[in-house]
Parts: C-alpha cells; structure tokens; sequence
C-alpha cells in the first residue's frame, strides 16, 4: 500500500511539474491517470464496505430468526378481561387520547 502511495505521489508531482512548466500531452494523461486511479481506489472502497454492511445485517437477521416465536400466554390475555370482585372490568394501561376537532 505504501508503495501505491509512493507512485501516486510521484506520479502527481510529475503531472504538476508538467502542468506549471508547460502543459504537456504526458502531463495531461499522468492527472487522467492519478483521477483514475484514485476513483478506482474509492469504488473498492465502496464495494467493500457495502459487502460488509450486508454481511453484519444478514447476521443480525439469522439471530433473529434462530429463536422462534413464542405464542402468546392466552391465560394472562384472558385474566385482563375478566371483572374484578366487584363486576366491573379490570383497569387496562391508560392510552393516548385523540383529540377531537
């Protein structure tokens, strides 16, 4: 990697050297190169870090996945609604109310 470096920071002072002297077709196709190059770098880069992303993402899914999904305690449901010892119903957890226009 530090030899990639190296190059392109040789490769760029030849092209700037070039461009301030006197613009030159070798000049021109070394900044095309350096672009290139660099732009190549970036998309690696870009299609590395998404493979990773969906990689942690498909591992957090099959986690999910792995555990089944439990049916729901039909007693405790049923306990809810049942009246109290006095006959009327059982307090429910307090909702948000809707305003009316």
């Amino acid at each position: 990697m530090l030899t990639f470096f190296e190059l392109l920071g040789r490769v760029f002072a030849a092209s700037l050297d070039g461009v301030l002297a006197a613009s030159t077709p070798a000049s021109i196709i070394a900044l095309a190169g350096m672009a290139g190059a660099i732009g190549l770098v970036a998309v690696v880069a870009a299609a590395g870090l998404t493979s990773v992303a969906a990689l942690a993402a498909s591992l957090r899914i099959r986690a999910r996945l792995e555990r089944p999904i439990e049916p729901a305690d039909k007693s405790a449901m049923l306990r809810q609604s049942d009246p109290d010892a006095d006959g009327r119903p059982r307090p429910r957890a307090p909702g948000l109310s809707l305003r009316t226009a």
